[in-house]
Order: structure tokens, then C-alpha cells, then sequence
């Protein structure tokens, strides 16, 4: 794992909805243009839109840069909060 991802920490860099910047990025589980699956270090990152391209992944230094029209960013398990948000109000 890179410095600094060991604890858990992750950045995601939206810009005009067009281009996006993930760190924290282990695996990429699924792709196609309009959806990507990502394993991080905060849990699986779904990303949907249209035209999705990855413009790079470095592996090294666990970083995704994918571009097109980014419609929904949305976290499925695996982070450090407990659950969602919902699960977290109902308890």
C-alpha cells in the first residue's frame, strides 16, 4: 500500500462532473462506459455516467483518473463508519 493510504485515507476530485481523480484505488472490480466498480480503502466506489474512460491508473501509487460525464458517486460497504447512513439512524 502507498504512504498515507495505510490509515485509510482517501481523496476524490470531482471537476465539472467531466473529469475525476481517485487515490486510495486497490482494484478495479468493473468496467464499462457508464459504470465503473472500484475496490479503495474505504470500501467499493461506484461510479456511474456516460462515456466513462480511465485517462490513467497507477497502480504504485494507487491512483484512478478516469474521465466523461460522471452522473453518481456512491460508497457500498467496507468503510469505517459502520454502515450507512440510514443503518446508522435506525439502530
Amino acid at each position: 500500500m502507498a504512504d498515507g493510504m495505510a490509515g485509510g485515507q482517501q481523496d476524490v476530485f470531482l471537476c465539472a462532473r467531466e473529469n475525476l481523480r481517485v487515490t486510495g484505488v486497490k482494484n478495479v472490480v468493473a468496467f464499462d462506459e457508464s459504470c465503473i466498480l472500484l475496490e479503495t480503502v474505504l470500501g467499493r466506489l461506484h461510479v456511474k455516467g456516460k462515456d466513462l474512460k480511465v485517462k490513467s491508473l497507477n497502480e504504485q501509487a494507487e491512483e484512478l483518473v478516469l474521465e466523461g460525464k460522471i452522473d453518481s458517486l456512491a460508497y457500498a460497504g467496507g468503510g469505517k463508519q459502520g454502515g450507512s447512513v440510514f443503518r446508522r439512524l435506525f439502530q
